[in-house]
This record gives C-alpha cells, structure tokens and sequence, in this order.
C-alpha cells in the first residue's frame, strides 16, 4: 500500500494543516504497510525527509492533474488536507479528505472573506462531497462537513510528545509575559487593537509568528507592549518565561498551538469558538465570550499572570499524539485498500 498526498502547501513552515501533514507523513512512511508516499504539491518548506518519501512538484493544475493521472492505480491511497482535494474530486479518484479549515465561519471576519467565501465555500463543499471519506479534526467542525458527506470520522491532530514546561510556579515566581503564536494577520491579531489600551502596563506580550498582513504587523511594532518575534520552531520557544497564553482569534477549527500549549503545562485565555472549548476547561484555561469587554479580558488575563487563578496540569488530552493519530488514518487506509483490491479481484 502507497500513500499519495496532495496539497498546496508541504512542510512545517506554513499553517497548523501543514505541520499535521508533514507530521503524519513522517508517521506513515516508518509504518511497515507502507511502500511510499508520494506528495504531490506546488509549495515545498522545511519538511521531514524519508527514504520512502517521494516528492512530485507542479506549477499549474494541469501539471497536478496528469502527476495524479500518473499515480492512478489499485496499490495507491490517495489523501487531501486542504482546497486542492477537488483536483482529485474532477479526476474520479477515491480519496480521504482531512477538513482543516475556518469556513463558514471565517466569512463573517470582513468583507474580504466574505468575498472569499464565494469562492471557497464552494470548493471545499464539493472536495468534501466527492471524498470517500472526510476526516475532522473537532467536533465542532462535523456540523459543516456533515452537510455535503455522512462517511465521516474524527481524528484529532497530535503534538509534540515532550513536556518542556510545567505551570506549577509560585506566585511571587510566576512569569509576567503573555505568549502568542500564529501568523501575523488581522484574524489572528486584529481583536488586539481595543485590547492593548485596557492592558495593565506590567504585562509584556511576545509574539511567534510569520509576518502576514503588513497593516496589522506595522500596529503592533509601534506598541511598546508588544514585542514580534518572528517565526522560529517551537521547541525553541521558553516556555519558562510566560505566565498564560493567549489567542484573541474570533474563528478557528482547533488549533494545534493550543492543544501544544496546554501539554507544556501552560494556562491559556481563548475566545469561546470553533472546537476551543473542546479542549480549554477550567483546568486549564479560561474561555472568553466573543462579547466580552477589553478591561473584563484584561482583568482576567492579570489575575492569570499575577497568580491569583489556579489552574492544574490537565491530563485529558492523550489523544492528542502523532502516533495513536496516524495509527487510526492507516487503519482507515488499509480498509479502503483491502477493499478496492477486493473489487478488482471480484471484476478479474
């Protein structure tokens, strides 16, 4: 059996979808019931390489299309993780399609998504309805690819197995700093803008992330609260150094970092939304309401960082693992493997 991936983007450099690609990838070439696996895509980053790993590089769909055409046969498995999955959709290939993505609800950010939307809404609709089988990682998310697919199932990302971190500090020792990671854009960082002018002078924010949207980066240079950091690997960050984390994005599906996060020991402060409250509870966070005020936020992000909250080391998350994830996609490729040579034995 040989895996075929097909993606935009490959590589631990670009989004969360990406590095749980390049993750599971790296999982499924060391299985034994693996032969190869093939990516297929336009964009290569920093990845993990393998000799079972086999790149194929294309420009214009056409070039991606007659790659697929190419790899088209009974010993091959093919996979989605992003948009591009309708290529496989157009061509009649059988194909798992993992939905990773912020639509619909991404379309209510500004009119730039929404203009967006017109266009990916559509795309993902008809990629997720031409898939064997879709896989999700939240719940929350089942209720948009359940609309267009009932073959569905989910899996939860996995995340780094290391405990680098643990939050059990005393309060006198407890670090002032507020950690963010992501991307630099308006989605991720725009509800910072009325958050800042009600934020005690005391706390400093530290933020990881490539840079995005230049309006937004230009903002949050000038503000002598914030410092930028850049985009480095996680593993190099110092987890010691924060007090809590925080995400003030009003759209997700179910991040990665904060699964991350909250597995280094870390207490996170997030908006209520996507599949957040999925995995932040009052063991080991706080949950705002997308409503609530910039002082009542700022005032529960001091109590974090100046001890007075409590929060336990939160044990629930196991099934968050790089291992028992790839496990459970093998288990479904082997199934449509067997199955597909089934039916071809029953037509010889």
């Amino acid at each position: 059996m040989n895996i075929v991936v097909l993606t935009k983007n490959f590589g631990m450099n670009y989004t969360g979808a990406t590095v749980a690609t390049n993750n599971l990838t790296n999982k499924w070439c060391n299985s034994r019931d693996v032969g190869s696996v093939h990516i297929i895509a336009r964009n290569f980053g920093e990845f993990t390489k393998h000799e079972k790993l086999i790149i194929h590089k294309f420009k214009t769909y056409k070039e991606a299309i007659e790659i697929i055409s190419s790899l088209n046969s009974e010993e091959n498995i093919f996979y989605s993780d992003d948009h591009y999955g309708v290529l496989l959709a157009v061509k009649h290939v059988n194909y798992v399609h993992t939905y990773h993505g912020n639509w619909p609800d991404a379309k209510h950010i500004d009119y730039k998504f929404f203009i967006k939307s017109i266009y990916f809404i559509p795309l993902y609709a008809f990629t997720i309805k031409n898939a064997q089988t879709v896989v999700n990682v939240s719940k929350y998310m089942e209720k948009f690819t359940g609309r267009y697919n009932k073959s569905s199932m989910l899996i939860r990302n996995g995340v780094n197995e290391k405990t680098i971190y643990t939050s059990k500090k005393s309060k006198e020792s407890f670090p002032k700093k507020v950690l963010m990671i992501g991307g630099i854009d308006g989605r991720k960082y725009g509800q910072l803008k009325k958050i800042l002018p009600s934020l005690n002078k005391k706390i400093h924010i530290d933020i990881y992330g490539n840079f995005i949207d230049d309006k937004i980066v230009k903002f949050l240079q000038n503000e002598p609260q914030v410092t930028l950091k850049g985009f480095i690997d996680f593993n190099e960050i110092e987890f010691e150094n924060y007090g809590v984390y925080l995400s003030v994005s009003t759209i997700e599906n179910l991040p990665i970092s904060i699964v991350e996060i909250i597995k280094q020991g870390l207490p996170v402060m997030a908006y209520d939304v996507g599949g957040i409250s999925e995995i932040v509870n009052t063991s080991n966070g706080v949950l705002l309401d997308k409503k609530e005020k910039p002082d009542v936020i700022c005032q529960k992000l001091y109590n974090i960082i100046f001890g007075k909250d409590e929060f336990t080391q939160d044990k629930s998350l196991d099934e968050f693992d790089w291992t028992i994830s790839s496990q459970k996609y093998l288990t479904l490729f082997r199934k449509i493997y067997l199955n597909t040579r089934g039916k071809c034995n029953d037509n010889e």
